[in-house]
């Protein structure tokens, strides 16, 4: 088990899963805690329903009260009510006599203790009880005088429903029981129902009639009345999961940079040790078997150092250029650059060490100049050539052309014929330390700053760099300064 994996697990282990964990719990608890709060209000509904049903059939009674006073009505109706306090149930019964006939007195009321009167006052429930069992009671006797005004009860019904944020949508039926058939006939109905499903909420007006009101899908006035509570949750749930994804994230990125680090340390030191080890060699040669009397080995070997040194001052250059470029105190010298004559000896010098390896072809116009900074247009053009002859199987082909586009920008293209690149990997190639893996190996020695550099200079310069790759059949590398 390698150390990346080691420290993938250990990451899981003491970081990510512990997070998941409490998120996990905070989700569970907002889950909780909504279901619960819905509860609530679905019964809370419920209840203001069926008081907006018995609150609207009273001020209905209450209607046809004062419509029966200016009717100047001569008779006389009693309401007499008793409370059975161990069954807890109260009896209500109501009589109608015209002037002209006395009122028949029935003893139909129950003489309730002050004890069992003070218990009944305490108890809301048995309270409730008594005022819909006395407002039955009145319903008994009115009915008999004036009959129910629907209309009227259905206007306010439909004010009340609709200051519940119901939208006033429903439909009232008015039924009447028969004992003897054991049947329910609905006598009316009003309202402005017209789909469904639907809830029934009723209220019994006497012993052998009732209302019922039909809600339709009064639920999702609970869920608008929920929805701030809801809304801030789901943001707080997605605040927290795009944190802990950032969280992850960020882990991801610098395990990566840890490998990427670790690559470059190792690809770097092998990069500087070669040409140290070379012209190393080379200069003990010179000094441990006489090569002094013989010029062409002295000049080979010479030559050797001169180039393994020369190859160390670009290392080094690129290095020291992107850590001047990062705190941003590069200094460019501008000039008027011949751009043939500076690609032309550009590829004298990879003739030179590649005259075997590398076929160039120049396509540019001697007379094309360009203001720039001579040094670092050399080395992104350089390492352009040198990626290359890298990346190439065997002998490589690279093609330079250097032209004015019709906007009036100077183009530089180096295109060769080699591995190419895929379309993932050409979004990642200019990233600091990005080498393109193939296989499960490097095959190409390098360190993953050449790219960089191209790209970072190029913007520094004023320039923009692009890539144009087939995998299998080559790349261009597009440079465009304006």
């Amino acid at each position: 088990m390698n150390n990346a994996t080691i420290l993938t697990k250990s990451i899981i282990t003491t970081r990510i899963l512990p997070v998941a964990l409490a998120i996990l719990l905070i989700c569970s608890y907002q889950l909780y805690w909504l279901i619960n709060e819905y509860d609530e209000l679905y019964d809370q509904f419920r209840e203001n329903i069926q008081e907006t049903l018995r609150s609207s059939d009273f001020e209905e009674l209450t209607h046809r009260v004062e419509e029966i006073s200016r009717m100047q009505y001569q008779g006389r109706v009693n309401v007499s009510m008793g409370y059975d306090h161990d069954r807890k149930n109260s009896l209500v019964k109501s009589e109608i006599s015209a002037d002209e006939k006395p009122v028949e007195q029935q003893n139909n009321h129950m003489t309730v203790s002050p004890a069992s009167f003070s218990s009944i006052l305490k108890n809301p429930e048995d309270l409730k009880k008594i005022g819909l069992n006395m407002q039955r009671g009145i319903h008994s006797a009115i009915d008999g005088i004036k009959e129910i005004d629907l209309n009227y009860l259905d206007s306010i019904l439909t004010d009340k429903l609709c200051s519940l944020g119901l939208d006033g949508k429903h439909r009232l039926l008015y039924i009447k029981q028969n004992p003897l058939k054991n049947t329910a006939d609905t006598l009316n109905q009003i309202g402005n129902l017209n789909f469904k499903p639907t809830d029934i909420f009723s209220l019994e007006i006497s012993t052998d009639s009732e209302y019922a009101i039909l809600v339709p899908q009064w639920r999702i006035a609970v869920l608008k009345k929920m929805a701030p509570v809801i809304l801030f949750s789901a943001f707080t749930l997605i605040l927290l999961i795009m944190t802990f994804w950032y969280m992850i994230h960020m882990m991801r990125r610098q395990r990566q940079l840890e490998e990427i680090k670790d690559n470059f340390t190792s690809n770097i030191t092998h990069e500087l040790k070669t040409p140290i080890a070379v012209a190393y060699a080379a200069t003990d040669s010179l000094l441990n078997y006489d090569a002094s009397h013989n010029t062409p080995r002295m000049n080979r070997y010479l030559t050797v150092c001169q180039e393994q040194l020369r190859l160390l001052a670009r290392l080094v250059e690129q290095i020291l250029s992107l850590s001047v470029e990062r705190r941003q105190s590069l200094i460019l010298n501008y000039e008027d650059v011949m751009v043939r004559e500076l690609i032309e000896s550009i590829v004298s010098a990879f003739l030179i060490k590649n005259s075997a390896n590398a076929t160039f072809k120049i396509d540019a116009d001697e007379n094309l100049t360009l203001t720039t900074d001579r040094m670092h247009l050399s080395n992104i053009i350089g390492n352009l050539i040198d990626n290359a002859i890298k990346y190439s199987h065997g002998h490589a082909e690279v093609k330079l052309k250097a032209f004015r586009n019709s906007k009036g920008q100077v183009v530089i293209k180096v295109t060769d014929r080699g591995i190419g690149i895929t379309r993932e990997q050409q979004k990642l190639i200019f990233d600091k330390f990005y080498r393109v893996p193939h296989g499960s190996v490097l095959n190409v020695k390098g360190y993953g700053l050449g790219l960089f550099y191209v790209r970072s200079m190029a913007e520094n310069l004023g320039a923009t760099v692009e890539v144009k790759s087939v995998y299998g059949k080559g790349s261009s590398f597009i440079l465009k300064f304006k």
